[in-house]
């Protein structure tokens, strides 16, 4: 990448390398695996997801549209990857203001996707 703009991939891998480190990462693991699981039992709550999910499909005109389920699911997914390891930090170490992990949270609560970073910040 040119100056000053670092690799995404990069930054976010050497971000949570000491997590994947810790002694009771594992553990962290299942912990929030199992919690995350007990979340999404709640059947009305995922049917009102699905239903809103539709009815803003509908008016997008995108109900058939592969191209946009596929996008929306890379992103999703990649949005519960760097969610999850804020999770993690937060499990392994409690709230920790200032970290990278939590200015990232802070960007997906003003409704933005974290995707760039440069040297400076």
């Amino acid at each position: 990448m040119s100056d000053p703009y670092l690799n995404w991939s990069d930054f976010f891998s050497t971000l949570i390398s000491d997590l994947i480190l810790d002694k009771d990462y594992k553990k962290s693991q299942r912990e929030i695996l199992d919690r995350s699981k007990r979340l999404k039992e709640d059947a009305l709550k995922n049917n009102i997801r699905k239903r809103k999910a539709f009815l803003l499909r509908k008016k997008n005109g995108l109900i058939d549209n592969g191209d946009y389920d596929s996008f929306v699911n890379e992103v999703t997914d990649e949005a519960i990857h760097m969610l999850n390891w804020l999770a993690t930090q937060r499990y392994l170490n409690g709230y920790l203001e200032g970290t990278m992990l939590e200015e990232i949270f802070s960007i997906f609560k003003k409704g933005c996707m974290p995707c760039g970073v440069n040297r400076d910040r």
